[in-house]
């Protein structure tokens, strides 16, 4: 029969174990400041208010839907952000060789316990 204390569910090594296995590679965001640039440089083609600067809009109806919103008084310019968006794509498709060449300097740690 057990006492009045509580019983632990998991033991200290159980949880040390479960946290090195999650810092180790599983496909997440990793590879230190290598890893980090890589990610800024793939980055998805986002759009900003022209009005108030708001970022991370991911297409020309978002922005749309934030000017009805936000700015309804002033006119929506779509063609003004399709353009803003074509420059985007372009500029992100001639990054793509430079990502791969990063991405493949950063080693990964696969190790497990």
């Amino acid at each position: 029969m057990g006492g009045k204390a509580k019983q632990q569910k998991h033991t200290a090594k159980e949880i040390n174990a479960k946290l090195h296995a999650n810092k180790m590679d599983q496909g997440g965001a990793g590879g230190g400041a290598q890893g980090l640039k890589a990610r800024q440089t793939l980055g998805k083609v986002m759009l900003t208010c022209a009005v108030c600067g708001q970022p991370n809009f991911n297409a020309v109806d978002d922005v749309r839907a934030h000017y009805e919103s936000k700015h309804s008084k002033l006119p929506f310019d779509a063609e003004f952000y399709k353009a803003k968006q074509a420059e985007a794509k372009s500029q992100t498709g001639s990054e793509q060789a430079k990502v791969k060449e990063l991405k493949a300097g950063i080693k990964k740690n696969t190790k497990k316990t």
